[in-house]
């Protein structure tokens, strides 16, 4: 079955129905995105390792007092 005759089906059922398979639409494309945000977080967890000697609030620590006067 083609996506337009899903869509042609779908269009067919009680509102009810619909709002049910909307929903259900509705949930999946958020499970992909969350999958694939979480794909790419772990693409990049650890990215910035050593790039600095110093942790990051330490960094921000120091950047603060030389901006200070």
């Amino acid at each position: 079955m083609s996506a337009k005759e899903i869509i042609r089906e779908i269009e067919k059922l009680p509102i009810d129905d619909k709002a049910e398979v909307f929903l259900y639409v509705g949930e999946q494309l958020n499970s992909e995105k969350k999958k694939y945000a979480l794909e790419i977080l772990e693409k990049l967890k650890g990215r910035g390792k050593n790039i600095l000697d110093l942790e990051p609030q330490e960094y921000i620590s120091v950047s603060r007092e030389d901006d200070r006067i």
